[in-house]
């Protein structure tokens, strides 16, 4: 692939961190182990013990890395994005969690394809997540999982932001898209009270409305998940409607502000915007809130109340105490097949091209001069 000049492809890479220093001094080395040319901006809450420590490491690696550093107050992470967006020197940014990585050539390729495509908003890589043994700071991989990412191409808003909330929802938070951009969505969403919709909905829902998303054919976004990790920042999808007091003026102000940018870029009446998002999260609330049901009721009772199933998992059961080849041959060769296009299995794959980059973070996970550090 034709390279862009090297300042054109370069990527500010904006973290906000508080208190979690083991997690920034591995996000620190791993991006300086690759020679990465992209800065790092951190914004900074911690306390002093924590943030002298996060200080000294960027001190040690700054002949190997260009890394940012301010102090944030602490509880508002729009806040912060918002401060480190307005220091971005980078003509791109991206947002990276300090738990996570995001792999520095697939940055690159993603300004890219930017650049190429003006008709496209924001690009991502495919992404995966994965656990580390006793969710340690450094350890080995316990689990990996798909997490799913869908390109959305439609041509109009109206169609991209059916599409996104609906059967393609996934977050796009985590895309690479202009500086200026990405700091005027986190300004539109500085009133807004509800979490949830502040430091993600609307962002995502103003990325979409202004242009196409593009998931290019690499590894780009990988994710640590932990045990404590829940499904929504606010539980489940029924209590983040009903139990939130401030859900309903956040979600007023989220639709004034969608319609608004939906009626200038489709040129259509404030109207016909109405009932595009009313359509949209119509499908994404019912989704939602038909899945976290299914999670949280339906699977802790459904063996009681569904005598089929339960006699089909017995069945099973039957079988592999049985017929115990017919297992070995299922698990060794039918469920590899399976699996054949799940990128959690090709990471994996010592011939996939998607194998160097996740055993490059395997190296960051190992952490040998580092001391190792357990989520609490």
């Amino acid at each position: 692939m034709e390279k862009l000049a090297e300042k054109s492809s370069l990527v500010g890479i904006i973290v906000p961190t508080m208190n979690r220093p083991d997690f920034v001094i591995r996000q620190l080395n791993y991006y300086a182990s690759l020679d990465s040319p992209h800065t790092l901006y951190y914004a900074d809450s911690s306390g002093p013990e924590s943030a002298k420590k996060i200080k000294d490491e960027i001190e040690k690696l700054k002949n190997k890395l260009n890394a940012v550093y301010v102090a944030s107050p602490a509880g508002d992470i729009v806040k912060s994005l918002v401060q480190l967006l307005s220091l971005v020197k980078e003509k791109y940014a991206v947002f990276v969690s300090d738990d996570d990585y995001w792999i520095p050539d697939a940055l690159s390729e993603c300004v890219e394809f930017l650049e190429k495509n003006s008709d496209y908003e924001i690009a991502t890589g495919k992404s995966i997540m994965f656990k580390t043994e006793n969710n340690e700071v450094y350890g080995k991989i316990k689990e990996i999982d798909d997490y799913a990412k869908y390109s959305v191409e439609n041509d109009t808003a109206s169609e991209r932001l059916l599409a996104y909330l609906g059967e393609k929802s996934s977050t796009c938070i985590t895309a690479v898209l202009r500086t200026d951009h990405f700091l005027k969505y986190n300004q539109d969403s500085l009133e807004i009270k509800d979490f949830s919709m502040r430091s993600e909905l609307l962002i995502s829902c103003l990325m979409l409305i202004a242009g196409k998303y593009k998931v290019i054919d690499k590894l780009g976004y990988v994710m640590q998940i932990h045990d404590t990790n829940s499904a929504h920042s606010a539980g489940d999808t029924f209590d983040w409607i009903i139990d939130n007091e401030n859900w309903h003026s956040s979600y007023n102000l989220v639709r004034s502000k969608a319609v608004a940018a939906l009626t200038a870029k489709d040129n259509i009446s404030q109207e016909k915007a109405e009932q595009v998002f009313k359509q949209s999260m119509w499908f994404y609330l019912g989704t939602n809130l038909r899945g976290h049901y299914d999670r949280s009721i339906s699977r802790g009772t459904m063996n009681t109340i569904n005598p089929a199933k339960q006699a089909k998992k017995s069945l099973r059961t039957k079988i592999a105490t049985r017929l115990p080849l017919l297992k070995k041959v299922y698990r060794q060769f039918i469920v590899p097949w399976l699996k054949r296009n799940q990128l959690q299995y090709e990471v994996t794959r010592p011939g996939s091209k998607y194998y160097k980059d996740l055993q490059n973070i395997v190296d960051s996970l190992a952490g040998k001069n580092k001391t190792h550090g357990k989520i609490v």
